[in-house]
């Protein structure tokens, strides 16, 4: 579909459209979003790239010749044959923290030169330490001949201690991906009801000040020694999420003065289209 020249909008894992009159209502509902993300994706795709260390034993072993590490294992072996247990799991913190190091080192390097011929980036989190970087790039269609000859000049300039792995194009999954979220009127009517005891019609900041009301009133700081306090802290911390995502969906349908809790009104506002965060 991409080679074909369409933009696509990637949308969330496990959303699932039942029919055509569904695919209208969500066209409805995300209309100005949707056009707003094809306007800003046109023409860019997603490159992944994962790097990790080329030889990590042999790096680890690296890391524990260095001066500082080495003079301390020195110092031990000084006093005793066999360097104890606790003495190992501070070699250990050590080498950690020498690793965190350079791996800080070297991603900045990367995406310090990456960013030169990119659109815009999202570092994701590393999955183990022989990871040195995980990250998305997102880069303009014309410009992928260059982001390739990049990785290939980083991969010459570390000297093979680096293994780059990309993966795309790709849609923009790290940087636009819609979620279409099908709301639950008995959590809707839950939250406003059981926990923010709210009218049949509230405003978007009559929702914000009875939350931080109740957020105070029910604070576990504010509650020391009360059984039960941190779940009934949660519960109006959920509530309050459950609301704030039924009136973007009212403002969605057209409802900017307030949100309605009428259960025959709520089919308008059952469906919410954003970005996900």
């Amino acid at each position: 579909i991409m080679n074909s020249g369409i933009t696509v909008i990637p949308v969330k894992i496990r959303t699932f459209i039942q029919d055509e009159g569904e695919i209208k209502h969500v066209l409805d509902k995300g209309y100005n979003l949707i056009k707003d993300v094809l306007d800003k994706i046109n023409d860019k795709i997603e490159i992944d790239v994962a790097v990790t260390w080329n030889d990590f034993p042999s790096f680890i072993k690296e890391i524990g010749e260095e001066s500082e590490i080495r003079e301390f294992k020195d110092r031990l072996l000084a006093h005793s044959a066999e360097i104890a247990i606790e003495d190992r799991i501070i070699i250990g913190k050590m080498i950690s923290k020498r690793l965190e190091g350079k791996r800080e080192e070297y991603s900045s390097g990367i995406h310090c030169f990456l960013n030169k011929i990119s659109e815009d980036m999202r570092a994701h989190d590393v999955m183990d330490d022989r990871m040195v970087l995980n990250s998305a790039f997102l880069i303009n269609k014309r410009n992928l001949k260059d982001f390739e000859e990049g990785i290939e000049l980083l991969n010459i300039k570390y000297e093979n201690k680096l293994n780059f792995k990309c993966i795309g194009p790709l849609p923009p999954y790290s940087f636009y991906t819609l979620e279409i979220k099908k709301l639950n009127f008995g959590k809707i009517d839950w939250a406003r009801r059981k926990m923010l005891l709210m009218n049949n019609f509230v405003t978007k900041d009559e929702i914000k000040k009875a939350y931080q009301t109740l957020a105070v009133t029910f604070h576990p700081d504010n509650n020391p020694n009360v059984p039960g306090i941190e779940t009934q802290f949660e519960d109006i911390t959920n509530a309050h999420e459950i609301l704030k995502e039924y009136c973007l969906s009212a403002e969605q349908a057209g409802q900017y003065d307030s949100c309605s809790f009428i259960e025959e009104e709520f089919n308008n506002n059952s469906l919410l289209v954003r970005l996900k965060g």
